[in-house]
């Protein structure tokens, strides 16, 4: 089963009836839009936004094998609570974050600029 997931985008979902400060969506929410050109795509906001709004991840399905179906999202619900730095739910599934840390960490090994990391605070590069 291969899965894209987008955070970049200009989407936003809001609950109605509610005033503007707590109108984010509920952590688990998913809005599902079955095949978009071919593919499943479903949108879902997986955290409590701690200021501003929420920003739903767009998770498009490119390949089933698995036939998990409507599971798929609940898998995918599941997988944002594994993350290990964290003890709430994050926006995008965990695997997402690994890699992203597993990158970073490749890139200093290539260009060999280990030491000016060990002052940078804002770069999280241990797994």
């Amino acid at each position: 089963t291969y899965i894209v997931c987008q955070k970049k985008h200009s989407i936003r979902f809001m609950q109605d009836g509610q005033n503007l400060k707590d109108s984010n969506a509920a952590p688990g929410t998913c809005v599902i839009k079955a095949n978009v050109m071919g593919r499943d795509e479903f949108y879902m906001v997986s955290h409590r936004a701690m200021k501003g709004t929420a920003r739903p991840v767009r998770y498009t399905v490119l390949s089933d094998e698995n036939k998990y179906g409507d599971k798929l999202q609940k898998f995918v619900y599941d997988l944002c609570h594994m993350y290990g730095r964290c003890t709430k739910s994050v926006s995008v599934v965990s695997p997402v974050y690994f890699a992203h840390l597993a990158a970073t960490r490749a890139k200093v090994y290539r260009d060999n600029q280990e030491v000016a990391l060990v002052n940078d605070k804002d770069v999280l590069f241990y797994l």
